[in-house]
Order: C-alpha cells, then structure tokens, then sequence
C-alpha cells in the first residue's frame, strides 16, 4: 500500500489512486498514486479516543530530509506537508449527531471543531456527515466528520494553510472515496504504568544522559522530528520560539560534548500542571 512514485498534486483530474484500510478501526478510503501511511496507531482501553492514521505523499526519504530543518515562530510550515492528511477516530459515546458532535467541545476548556466555521451537511457513500469550512474569505475546507460504526471520523490535513496552494476540492476528492467496514476486534489493553510514574522513569533516564554526557541516549529519549525552545527571562518564557531540528540538535549536544564546554544539569522532580483538562508533565534544569 506504500508508493514511492511521485504524488500527482491532490485534486489532478484523472491520477491514479491508491487504496487504504484499516480493518480495526474499520474504514477504507483512497489516496492520489504516491501517498502512503506514514503512521498508524490504535489506543487499546480508551474510553473514546480509539487511534489515527496518517497520510503523506513524502517519501520516507523526503520526511527524514525534513525533519534537518529548523523552523521559526510558525511550526512546521512547509508546502511539502500541505497535502498531508490524518484520519482520527473516536467512539460516539454520547450518540450524538455529526453536528452535535462537532459543535459539542472535545474536552474541558476548548473550543468545538465548529467554532469559526461553516457547518456543511452532506452525505458520503450513504453516511451522514459534515464538511467544516473557515467562515471567511478564503472559505478553506478544515475537515470532514463522518458518523460510521458509532464512531466518528475525522478527516483534516495534518498541517494546513491559508489561503491554500492546494486546488479546490483535493481534500474532498479524498473524503468522498470513504466507505465504512464492519470494524475488527479491537486488541486487550495491556497493562499500563501510570503516566506519572513513566514519566518519572524518562525524567530519570534524561537526567543521567545529561550527567553522563551521552548524546545517543539522549536521542532516544526524543523521538519527535522537532523540539520547539521558548527563550525565557527570569523564569517567564518570551515570543518567538525556534522549532528545532532534534537530530541537528543531538549533533550540536555531541559536538558539544566532545569538545567539553557544556555542561547540563537536569531536575529530574516531575511537575505537574493542568491544561484543558489534562495532565502535563515538565521539568526543570538543575
């Protein structure tokens, strides 16, 4: 189901198609030729949240190339990633409507999906749904919900602008090829450590990295493509943050630690805030 032949652009009239399904969540839907997955994951035991797939026309190659680059204020805002689209899905736990749904906030202190936008009714391949469009001039397409298996689907970009450089309509051509399967077995839950004391574990882990100077096990500690660093004065963290490549990063910390000039000391007492709803967890240098 992967492609290593390059995307035509989302919407060319006519382009081949590949086609995707995910039997435990329980949908299939079709791609430009040239778009694989470049992520699934499934979340055993929620409640609500049952997993999210995403999709890219990058190669793996073209994705790692990306990720050596550092970005400013605005992060990841790059056209490559324009066409990227992530599938979310969750149980309809209250057995709402599309449009109760999205007007309705996905958890405590947020805003709904439907905020700022346009609801759109409409139907694909018999479901009920609705397209979000922005309720200004531009009037982008943000997302698609589709209500299916008392679940709901979330079809979005991954990372979008506005106005678009994309065509009118490439994310519905995408949408519109949605069609519903009766979903599999969903797979135990295995048994999980509390967020907090995992966490305290990698603080732990982080800490000794640092002290013992190693820079490949701090690489393992960030599998993200970027850390974004906030300057901060006097403990209170300023504008203009820098989205930073990790691999450069970790190439800087090694340098760094090679030459013996730098010196981080890291607190590994986990904090704990709340932020809409839930837990965050931070820490400190020493």
């Amino acid at each position: 189901m992967t492609s290593a032949v390059t995307a035509s652009p989302p919407g060319s009239p006519g382009s081949p198609t590949l086609t995707f399904d995910n039997p435990i969540l329980g949908y299939r839907i079709a791609f430009p030729s040239g778009y694989r997955r470049s992520a699934s994951r499934i979340i055993a035991g929620s409640e609500e949240d049952l997993g999210r797939d995403d999709y890219t026309p990058l190669s793996e190659v073209g994705a790692r190339t990306l990720c050596l680059q550092d970005s400013g204020d605005v992060a990841l805002d790059y056209p490559q990633r324009e066409s990227e689209v992530g599938i979310r899905v969750s149980r309809n736990v209250h057995h709402l409507s599309v449009t109760e749904w999205v007007a309705t906030p996905q958890s405590t202190g947020t805003q709904p999906l439907s905020a700022h936008q346009k609801v759109q009714q409409l139907t694909i391949a018999g479901l009920e749904a609705v397209r979000l469009v922005t309720d200004n001039v531009f009037a982008e397409t943000t997302l698609f919900v589709i209500s299916a298996n008392d679940r709901m689907y979330v079809i979005s970009p991954d990372f979008w602008r506005q106005p678009s450089s994309l065509p009118k309509g490439w994310l519905d051509e995408i949408a519109s090829s949605f069609v519903a399967t009766a979903p599999a077995p969903f797979p135990s839950a295995s048994p999980t450590t509390p967020p907090v004391i995992a966490t305290r574990a990698v603080a732990d882990a982080l800490a000794g990295a640092f002290t013992g100077r190693d820079a490949d096990a701090i690489a393992r500690l960030m599998p993200s493509c970027r850390i974004t660093v906030f300057p901060a004065v006097d403990g209170v963290s300023g504008v203009g943050p820098l989205n930073r490549s990790t691999a450069s990063f970790v190439n800087g910390l090694r340098a760094r630690f090679a030459a013996g000039d730098l010196t981080v000391s890291v607190d590994p007492t986990v904090r704990v805030t709340t932020e809409f709803g839930e837990q965050r967890y931070w820490l400190s240098d020493g």
